[in-house]
């Protein structure tokens, strides 16, 4: 689950993308209570991770990955070592949860009939949510063309009585762009 880590590392108005991750384990304790149960015990382990010494320790571990990615002496050799990363954190958790937060724009909002918050993802499944007047929308971007999880997530939401609106699916692609140390 994606965490804002503004009031823990004490910049609540910074601009800069300050968002780390809380570890969420679906386990047998879990899946055995009843949805509302599953969110309150989820809340309370999401705060437990986003206090202020567990998310200096995960700035702290991604400054010494960035330190580590950047003394690479190749672009070729980075790129190597992301896709290890990348291998290593798709076998630690299987997706991503990102609450963008309800928008506020203002009385431009009653003319907004859907908002979404696309964005690359490091896991095979990211979900990003967001409320605009008064609708939540859920971005489900998966790595992969089978439709066995986003099926399996909409037989959840019928099953515990949400109603929702499947309104397209699409494929994707974000823009290529040149690192820095790529040169000119």
């Amino acid at each position: 689950m994606c965490v804002n880590q503004r009031q823990a590392l004490h910049a609540p108005q910074a601009h800069q993308s300050l968002v780390g991750g809380a570890f969420l384990e679906y386990d047998e304790q879990l899946r055995k209570l009843p949805l509302p149960e599953q969110v309150k015990a989820y809340r309370n382990r999401t705060a437990a991770q986003a206090n202020e010494e567990m998310v200096l320790s995960g700035v702290a571990h991604m400054v010494g990955l960035t330190k580590m990615l950047l003394a690479k002496g190749s672009h070729k050799e980075r790129l190597e070592m992301m896709a290890k990363v990348d291998e290593a954190a798709n076998r630690f958790a299987a997706a991503n949860v990102s609450y963008v937060g309800k928008a506020n724009f203002g009385e431009a909002e009653k003319y907004i009939k859907e908002f979404h918050a696309w964005s690359a993802t490091v896991m095979d499944i990211t979900i990003q949510i967001s409320a605009v007047n008064g609708r939540f929308t859920l971005d489900f971007m998966q790595k992969f063309e089978s439709p066995v999880y986003l099926n399996a997530f909409l037989r959840e939401l019928a099953d515990n009585g949400i109603v929702y609106e499947l309104q397209d699916k699409q494929i994707r692609t974000l823009p290529a762009f040149r690192a820095p140390w790529q040169g000119g």
